[in-house]
């Protein structure tokens, strides 16, 4: 199905003459995946007045009994007075991972950045708002440069056509996932038994069904052995063409030693 133009823009198609297929290079309009959020306790250090702390601190120390204080005592006691002066404060972060291609000139970027914008919102003149601007272009433009470096580098190193998907998968954020089974321990063995159980059933109906067809040129004895092929014949019933074959023969076990001293078909 067509993508509507809402969703694509600057498409090219480049001819790199390396095969009968083109190069088709186009921006996608899609949103970012939301970022998972998660709760975190801090304090406000800013609003700490250190005189007020040592303060704080010392008559909270002379209540303690010199003899028998311990490491954990003060910590105690430290944590207490901090949170009289700064409680803990819960509030709720997103979690930002660290990109493969962050570097150093990315993170420079982003202080003159920030810098400049500080100072905009400070003076709110129009000589910085266009310094802020300019910053802030050129980050877009780094970020772009050493995201595209960093993935041609990928695709470089990429030596087989399972990399070349995985690759191309993560990028498109199909991520594999591979759930496990549900179900108790006991449940679970006995669908596993089970399981075995009809791939055995089925290659020995399947290797049977071979040496009963006459136009097969297969050598029953190379796949089973004696007592497999003396089992399979037990429990099945013979065929049209192995009555006609063996129309001497009146046992099974007849039947099986002639298949076993037959020449092998190639």
């Amino acid at each position: 199905m067509p993508l509507s133009d809402n969703y694509t823009k600057n498409i090219t198609v480049i001819d790199k003459t390396i095969s009968d297929h083109y190069l088709l290079s186009v921006d996608l309009n899609t949103q970012r995946p939301s970022k998972t959020k998660r709760t975190v306790t801090s304090r406000n250090w800013k609003m700490l007045e250190p005189s007020k702390f040592s303060t704080e601190f010392h008559e909270a120390l002379k209540t303690l009994n010199n003899s028998t204080v311990s490491a954990g005592c003060l910590d105690n006691t430290l944590r207490r007075t901090l949170d009289q002066l700064l409680p803990l404060q819960a509030r709720t972060i997103s979690q930002r991972p660290v990109s493969p291609w962050f570097s150093l000139c990315i993170k420079v970027a982003k202080q003159h950045r920030r810098r400049a914008e500080r100072r905009w919102r400070k003076t709110r003149l129009t000589i910085h708002r266009h310094i802020f601007m300019t910053h802030r272009h050129k980050v877009k433009t780094i970020i772009q440069n050493c995201k595209r470096e960093y993935f041609l580098r990928k695709f470089e190193t990429v030596t087989s056509e399972k990399e070349l998907f995985m690759l191309s998968d993560h990028l498109l954020g199909r991520e594999r996932t591979m759930p496990l089974p549900s179900g108790t321990e006991i449940d679970l063995c006995e669908r596993f038994v089970t399981f075995f159980n009809d791939k055995i059933a089925n290659v020995s109906y399947l290797a049977f069904s071979l040496i009963i067809t006459p136009k097969e040129n297969v050598c029953y004895k190379t796949i089973c052995g004696k007592a497999n092929i003396l089992a399979s014949f037990s429990n099945c019933e013979q065929s049209s063409y192995v009555c006609h074959r063996f129309q001497t023969s009146t046992k099974t076990e007849r039947l099986v030693e002639e298949i076993f001293n037959s020449k092998t078909a190639t």
